[in-house]
């Protein structure tokens, strides 16, 4: 998971919505963890990289208007 949120609020978040138990917590990127943000692709491509996958590899599942863009 990719977010412009911090990483506290990003692990809140799901804890809230019981999706947390579906992602590790080394796979949980923040904008804030390479001072980049969305909708810039940066933070997407640091997190497929971190991870071991190239952009072609990679999927995005965007919930803002200006993130489809």
């Amino acid at each position: 998971m990719a977010s412009n949120a911090p990483k506290e609020k990003i692990l809140l978040v799901l804890k809230i919505t019981g999706l947390l138990g579906y992602f590790k917590e080394e796979h949980l990127f923040s904008g804030y963890d390479i001072e980049k943000w969305k909708p810039e692709p940066d933070l997407f491509l640091y997190a497929a990289k971190t991870m071991g996958f190239s952009p072609d590899q990679s999927v995005v599942i965007e919930d803002s208007e200006i993130g489809l863009q």
